[in-house]
């Protein structure tokens, strides 16, 4: 017996449809589905090909940045997130992605900007304080570190990425005890990230290593809908 699809359903399900249907949409679609089996060459490729068939979409900018990204091709992801805001200048997960890129560039206190920016359009947008707080950490505000990633953890109680910060933050305010507690706190939500932080706990690593910033694709259904 089928089960009866209940409203929410039913509208995302729609969404879903008009987004495949839209020019681009199977090219937005497999680049989707191409991240997120790593394969993000040819994500980019999609998503590239959704852009030239829909240039007025927000979310295929985005998600087309969020892979150069990942690629390591970090000036064009700024023309993508920047294109992206100039369509919908409001949407906070994409100027939170545009502080992930900034950092990585160097460029702290746009980074900083970016997801200060992001948190006042949502400020229930725990990846936003994240990456506030590592643009932060990486400008040795480690007092203002900390309360950004510690308001991400009290919006989002299972966010690894944000314990794993959070550690690296305490480990370079010279608490490696408060950095230990991260830890612990940690393992119960992801043993091999929580590994890395023990390792550069105990290796008294205290700049460099992994960050954990991190982004968004929208979803296919929401994005749709709003755009």
């Amino acid at each position: 017996m089928l089960k009866q699809l209940t409203l929410a359903g039913w509208l995302a399900m729609t969404c879903c449809l008009t987004a495949v249907a839209q020019p681009g949409g199977e090219e937005y679609r497999a680049g989707r589905e191409r991240y997120a089996a790593g394969s993000y060459a040819e994500a980019a490729a999609s998503f590239e090909e959704a852009v030239r068939l829909r240039p007025e979409w927000a979310a295929a900018h985005n998600n087309l940045a969020v892979v150069y990204d990942d690629l390591g091709r970090y000036e064009e992801a700024l023309a993508c997130y920047r294109r992206a805001l100039a369509l919908r200048p409001d949407e906070a997960v994409t100027h939170s992605n545009l502080a992930i890129t900034y950092r990585k560039l160097g460029r702290y206190d746009e980074a900083i900007a970016a997801a200060r920016r992001a948190i006042a359009l949502r400020p229930g947008l725990a990846e936003a304080h994240n990456n506030l707080g590592v643009a932060y950490r990486h400008r040795r505000r480690y007092r203002e570190a900390i309360a950004s990633i510690e308001q991400a953890i009290r919006l989002k109680s299972d966010f690894a990425e944000a314990y794993y910060n959070l550690g690296l933050a305490y480990l370079e305010a010279r608490d490696r005890g408060a950095a230990l507690e991260q830890y612990a706190k940690l393992r119960g939500y992801d043993g091999e990230m929580a590994r890395g932080l023990f390792e550069r706990i105990f290796a008294g690593q205290v700049r460099g290593g992994r960050d954990s910033g991190t982004k968004h694709l929208p979803f296919s259904a929401s994005s749709a809908a709003r755009r």
